[in-house]
């Protein structure tokens, strides 16, 4: 009698789902944090703390600009991985990275919430969002190509599509 080797079932996606989620959660939280809350005091507050929170729009624009943005990787991510049935090391390493792109995209929004009459802060935070878009590209490029990581039975159609919306989301 002959026994059978054991084969190791297939790496799923819910932990990496899971950790995305938790990485996603974290970065649109520390949004927040890029508006201060104005320091104010002597017998004026009242007026002082309503001409400081006006003045401070630039930081609630970049924060709703910012949470929106982050929103849609949150849910191009979601649905890209309504199609992958699996992962693997390659998977994990590129959604690592573009993890790391979305956790860095509170700093280039303060940074314009702050100095946003300077080109470079614009340039800072459309580069991160540039960064962050490619890389939830490569992620799906991954895994609809080379990783051959989908469902079965996905059409071609339905890979093509998801491409271009996440390309240009």
């Amino acid at each position: 009698m002959e026994l059978a080797t054991p084969v190791k079932p297939a790496i799923t996606t819910t932990r990496l789902e899971a950790f995305s989620d938790g990485v996603f959660a974290i970065a649109i939280t520390l949004l927040i944090f890029g508006i201060k809350v104005p320091v104010i005091s002597g017998p004026n507050a009242g007026n002082e703390l309503k001409q400081q929170l006006l003045a401070n729009w630039p930081g609630y624009l970049s924060f709703a600009v910012s949470f929106t943005n982050i929103s849609v990787f949150w849910i191009g991510h979601h649905q890209m991985f309504q199609l992958i049935s699996r992962s693997n090391r390659t998977l994990l390493w590129l959604n690592n990275l573009f993890l790391m792109c979305v956790s860095f995209i509170p700093f280039p929004a303060a940074v314009i919430s702050t100095y946003g009459g300077q080109w470079i802060s614009a340039v800072l935070y459309c580069g991160a969002i540039i960064l962050a878009g490619l890389s939830l590209f490569t992620i799906w490029a991954y895994a609809s190509g080379t990783g051959k990581l989908l469902y079965p039975g996905i059409p071609e159609r339905v890979v093509q599509v998801a491409g271009r919306r996440i390309l240009g989301g």
